[in-house]
């Protein structure tokens, strides 16, 4: 209802914190206002509003947003995920979320596989580019 009205003050008044994130999420998206997000009383919600908005707008830079290390991760390997973008991926500080990244937009670049630092996961990468 608030993004309807494109009213935050009825976000505030939701006292469920999960729910009160999903409205601020919502709002933030349709009015493509990142700044909205930090109004949510949890982290979790915090959190799960920027990376709802980091992928609409398509703006990695509101990822970076997200105080938890594991939720920015894979904000940002999600993010490359749904835009094509593998320049996030470096930014990525778990090895093995950042892997992934590479590994899922090898399809676009197979040099990305060497970027792999996981042996397995740098063998299987290469084999599946070059079916």
């Amino acid at each position: 209802f608030a993004h309807e009205k494109g009213d935050s003050t009825i976000c505030a008044k939701v006292s469920t914190p999960e729910f009160q994130g999903n409205c601020y999420s919502a709002l933030a998206v349709k009015t493509n206002s990142a700044e909205l997000c930090a109004s949510a009383a949890t982290p979790e919600g915090r959190d799960g509003c920027y990376r709802e908005v980091a992928y609409t707008l398509r703006d990695a830079l509101i990822c970076g947003k997200i105080q938890a290390p594991d939720r920015q991760d894979d904000c940002l390997a999600q993010y490359a995920g749904r835009v094509g973008d593998a320049s996030v991926c470096p930014n990525i500080k778990n090895e093995r979320t950042r892997d992934h990244c590479y590994s899922s937009q090898a399809y676009r670049d197979s040099s990305l596989c060497g970027k792999i630092v996981d042996p397995t996961t740098r063998q299987e990468c290469n084999r599946n580019v070059s079916r």
